[in-house]
């Protein structure tokens, strides 16, 4: 199953972090897929939502290891593609906040693609 806006819900009930497992969901759907599919879009937009919600959302994104194919999508996909656009969103918005995530962001490899 894709992950559209009926997925979106099942992340978000009332305002409530997403739990590890339901990040996790998308996080399959970011590796079976190439940043040219589809799929890969949608799961990368849907991280991207949560992670503008707030703190606990972007804590719970990255504490559940969705970094790291966030960026692979970055690093393998070309500026053109919807997918790549949608994680450089998702890595954008994890940004916000605490410092020591920022860190995280540039050790995971994020810069060099998005600056590219």
């Amino acid at each position: 199953m894709g992950c559209g806006a009926s997925r979106d819900e099942d992340y978000d009930a009332g305002g409530v972090a997403p739990s590890v497992a339901a990040v996790q969901k998308l996080m399959v759907d970011l590796r079976r897929a190439r940043p040219e599919h589809e799929t890969t879009a949608k799961a990368a937009w849907s991280l991207a939502r949560l992670a503008a919600m707030d703190e606990a959302h972007r804590a719970a994104i990255v504490d559940a290891g969705a970094l790291r194919p966030l960026v692979e999508v970055l690093v393998l996909g070309r500026p053109e593609q919807e997918a790549t656009s949608k994680a450089a969103w998702a890595v954008a918005r994890l940004a916000a906040g605490e410092e020591g995530r920022k860190t995280a962001i540039v050790n995971a490899g994020a810069v060099e693609p998005l600056v590219a």
